[in-house]
């Protein structure tokens, strides 16, 4: 019930913000986005993702800083 409760008020919060419905279209992981939306106040030149697994994070940094630097790093051999 909690997990229908999340996609739910997910998919509201969509309805009612269709720049992040584009965001989905493009790839962009939207809860990795809406996490760090808050950088774009601050000039970044570098970021480092540790624990990249597959590159949501990076991808919408990328997104927001499309001149960064990104340093993406996964310890785990199979991911």
């Amino acid at each position: 019930m909690y997990q229908l409760k999340n996609v739910f008020f997910f998919l509201l919060y969509l309805i009612f913000n269709p720049r992040l419905v584009l965001l989905a279209i493009l790839g962009i992981h939207v809860p990795a986005y809406l996490q760090y939306v808050w950088l774009k106040g601050f000039k970044v030149e570098t970021f480092i993702d540790v624990g990249a697994y597959t590159g949501q994070v990076s991808k919408a940094i990328r997104h927001m800083y499309p001149h960064a630097t990104i340093y993406a790093f996964e310890p785990v051999v199979h991911n």
